[in-house]
């Protein structure tokens, strides 16, 4: 599966400009951009042009460019998976404040979706009316949806109705929402598309867009669940189906994914999942400026396995529990960090590093000295740490709480590498000695804020 993986051709390199004017952008900024580009199902994940500051060093220009390329070339060898398919209807509304309702309820319900971690992809009516219902699936050339939602409408082609219809009555789901057509938009049909819709889900249209034009409908978040799949919940104002949006289709469906948080979905963590030759990819990010430790579960058959995006390796998921199809595993997320877990047929050997235990850390003594330009901060920290005797043999690292752009360790005078976004540590096991060493911490942030000593604490990290 993905043979070129570690190595990706060119064509998936993103281009990064050092001249020219204007703000300066870091490259934890545009791996944000990478990340948000892969998570809403871009096929290329290819960023806009950004320039960089010129006194960066190649092997940042590198670590992005691997990393853009990468999980660029992973999405172009597959094809974005999705649950739910929601329906844009092209029908005419009965008045403009219907329309701008609609419109402000289609867009909370994309909104509420994706924080959910309920994938989804939209589909117009032309594609619902060519799809075949079977096996409880409406099943289109790219996709075959478990369920089908229906925004607000007014109106809506014949074809499209009796596609529902047929949907339904093959023991699909279907989830209207507040309004149900009273008009066939693409012809003279009005009347069957009402009763198609009356019987479906025991609601008079004509009647539900009386009472929603005089205001008498209180009855919001109300939702019906008949037995043959026809879904409706009565919301009238698109923030009342966000609170309890999950809980409905998890009655309907079986979300494959759940990123758990103090409790509740993590809405912070974006998700995406691609179907490849020989295995199921599910890729996540963090869209926070603060860590998350989330419980993550994904429904999938495989072995899972970490597909390291910047260094082409992968490594055995370690301290998972599997149960039947679902894979559940306690996961940190830094800021702004992603991860890309595959499901094969073979299983990984290979063991990832160990992860940083915060009970082993040693303060470094030292003192910053910083320098604020109009588009970069510069700020370097320069200290001794002792290492004992009797911690020779033993992983050592550097570690930098909270900085706000590029970090550059150097050790003894010899520059081990660059972090151009968390988690920024570095392993310093080969040029650190017992006793006395030089610790030098470089970091260069194109932020607006300037580099201040308070942002960031370097320690050494013993494992």
């Amino acid at each position: 599966m993905l043979k070129l993986f570690k190595n990706p051709p060119s064509q998936y390199r993103p281009v990064v400009l050092t001249g020219g004017d204007g703000p300066i952008v870091s490259f934890e900024r545009m791996k944000q951009e990478v990340d948000n580009l892969a998570c809403t199902g871009s096929s290329t994940c290819m960023p806009q042009q950004r320039r960089v500051d010129s006194t960066i060093g190649p092997q940042s220009h590198r670590i992005f460019s691997d990393y853009a390329a990468r999980l660029g070339y992973v999405f172009s060898q597959g094809r974005r998976r999705a649950q739910v398919a929601v329906l844009q209807p092209y029908g005419k509304y009965s008045s403009p404040h219907i329309s701008k309702f609609a419109d402000e309820y289609l867009q909370m319900l994309y909104t509420s979706l994706a924080r959910e971690h309920i994938s989804y992809q939209c589909i117009d009516e032309a594609t619902l009316s060519e799809a075949t219902a079977l096996d409880q699936a409406l099943m289109t050339p790219d996709e075959n949806y478990e369920l089908l939602i229906v925004p607000p409408v007014t109106s809506m082609g014949y074809e499209a109705a009796l596609k529902i219809e047929e949907f339904i009555d093959d023991g699909g789901r279907v989830m209207c929402c507040t309004l149900l057509p009273v008009e066939d938009a693409t012809g003279y049909k009005h009347e069957e598309v009402q009763s198609i819709f009356a019987q479906l889900y025991n609601y008079n249209p004509i009647q539900l867009l009386t009472d929603f034009d005089s205001g008498k409908r209180v009855n919001a978040g109300q939702v019906n669940f008949p037995e043959n799949g026809a879904i409706f919940v009565d919301s009238l104002w698109p923030e009342n189906i966000s609170p309890i949006l999950r809980k409905i289709i998890s009655r309907a469906i079986k979300p494959e994914v759940s990123i758990k948080w103090q409790g509740a979905e993590c809405g912070d963590i974006q998700y995406t999942h691609i179907s490849v030759d020989g295995g199921e990819l599910f890729f996540f990010a963090n869209g926070s400026d603060a860590p998350r430790e989330v419980q993550l579960s994904v429904r999938c058959e495989g072995a899972p396995c970490v597909m390291d995006l910047e260094t082409g390796e992968r490594t055995a998921l370690l301290n998972c529990t599997q149960r039947g199809s679902r894979t559940i595993l306690l996961h940190r997320f830094e800021r702004y960090t992603s991860l890309l877990v595959a499901f094969t047929d073979e299983p990984v050997m290979t063991i990832p590093s160990p992860i940083l235990d915060d009970g082993n850390a040693f303060p470094i003594p030292g003192a910053w000295q910083c320098t604020n330009r109009q588009y970069s901060h510069t700020a370097i920290y320069a200290g001794v740490a002792q290492i004992p005797d009797f911690l020779r043999g033993q992983r050592i690292f550097i570690k930098v709480a909270h900085p706000i752009g590029l970090t550059e360790f150097t050790v003894n005078g010899v520059l081990v590498g660059i972090r151009p976004w968390a988690p920024f540590e570095m392993d310093v096991s080969a040029l650190v000695k017992p006793g006395p060493n030089e610790i030098k911490i470089k970091i260069i942030s194109n932020s607006s804020e300037p580099c201040q000593e308070s942002n960031c604490k370097a320690c050494i990290y013993i494992c």
